[in-house]
């Protein structure tokens, strides 16, 4: 039975890699590391807070899963940012992608 609390309607997988990015259009790119991730959004760790409701770019340089070189790139909506619970000065940023903006 699903938690009542759980928004995500797809599994989420545990899995650390470090990803670029930045507000939708901005030249600036932010370096974050991705804590877990299903197939309609994203959880990672960032040094910088995104405003929720803001559309951000997301890549992935490249990621090894069952040995295939996966590079990414999606347009994601910010849920929800906090400033991490563990003392560190980053924020923990939870994204939806948006339908149709994942390559």
């Amino acid at each position: 039975m699903k938690d009542i609390h759980e928004k995500r309607g797809t599994n989420r997988y545990m899995h650390k890699s470090p990803i670029q990015c930045s507000y939708f259009n901005h030249p600036v790119k932010q370096v974050a590391v991705t804590v877990n991730a299903s197939d309609d959004g994203m959880f990672f760790v960032s040094d910088e807070a995104f405003i929720p409701g803001a559309m951000i770019q997301i890549y992935t340089p490249g990621s090894v899963t069952n040995n295939v070189a996966l590079p990414f790139t999606a347009i994601a909506e910010v849920k929800w940012c906090r400033k991490s619970m563990d003392g560190r000065e980053q924020y923990e940023v939870g994204v939806a992608y948006l339908p149709g903006y994942t390559i």
